[in-house]
């Protein structure tokens, strides 16, 4: 029986193919977070190997259309037409979900 694929070559695939240019990649994406990607991967994958039991969405590669403020930087809407922007401002409200999110993630990293 073959093992399954771990979250870092899941996520690794991924952006291969967003990179490939004879992909749509760089057409569908504005920004790419892969250091991001996979040091979150990394964490998850020695949270698997702890025994520790992850959240039922940890591992999910996905993209998500930028049209959430984050911190920093400009929600571009998936236009490069915004680029320049004044970028987000952190607001109480605004960052609670991203903050609770966080913790859901963070609770599974060793």
């Amino acid at each position: 029986m073959a093992l399954a694929p771990t979250i870092r070559a899941k996520v690794e695939h991924c952006l291969e193919n967003a990179a490939n240019p004879r992909g749509e990649g760089s057409n569908a994406f504005t920004r790419i977070y892969a250091d991001e990607a996979k040091l979150t991967a990394d964490h998850f994958d020695q949270a698997l190997a702890l025994g520790i039991e992850l959240p039922p969405l940890a591992g999910m590669v996905v993209s998500i259309k930028d049209l959430f403020d984050v911190t920093g930087e400009v929600a571009r809407a998936g236009s490069r037409a915004r680029t320049g922007e004044e970028p987000a401002h952190a607001t109480r409200r605004s960052s609670g979900a991203f903050a609770r999110q966080a913790r859901l993630s963070s609770d599974a990293r060793p």
